[in-house]
């Protein structure tokens, strides 16, 4: 059941919309939970990433590591690297691939985010 995170334009809140199918999710149009407009912007959520425990309850990750972090320095390829870490071993899609091998030939973040934007038919608005 994906989750999806909006800002409404009407009464200026970021909202949290539950559909229960991903088809549901791409047919229906969201409509604000608090004042029912359906002038929403869709958000670009963080991801949490679980980490594992090795011997002695130790972090197997470094604690400043993931996507998070290497979005946090703007690179691009270390962001591709933490995405690729983060799923290895899982199928992911192939938004996720597209994503980490634009980010790995050095293309910025935004850029990445504005064509698939793009793509779906969603501007990009500042918030």
């Amino acid at each position: 059941m994906p989750l999806y995170e909006y800002y409404c334009a009407v009464c200026q809140r970021p909202i949290t919309i539950l559909f229960r199918t991903m088809t549901q999710a791409a047919t229906e149009v969201p409509l604000c939970t608090t004042c029912g407009s359906d002038q929403l912007t869709r958000l670009v959520s963080q991801v949490a990433v679980l980490q594992s425990t090795g011997p002695a309850g130790q972090s197997i990750a470094a604690p400043n590591s993931g996507p998070t972090a290497a979005a946090a320095t703007n690179d691009p390829q270390a962001l591709a690297r933490a995405m690729q870490t983060a799923g290895a071993g899982r199928e992911m899609g192939n938004d996720f691939k597209e994503v980490a091998a634009r980010l790995g030939k050095g293309e910025s973040a935004t850029a990445v985010e504005t064509s698939l934007r793009k793509r779906v038919g969603e501007k990009m608005e500042p918030h």
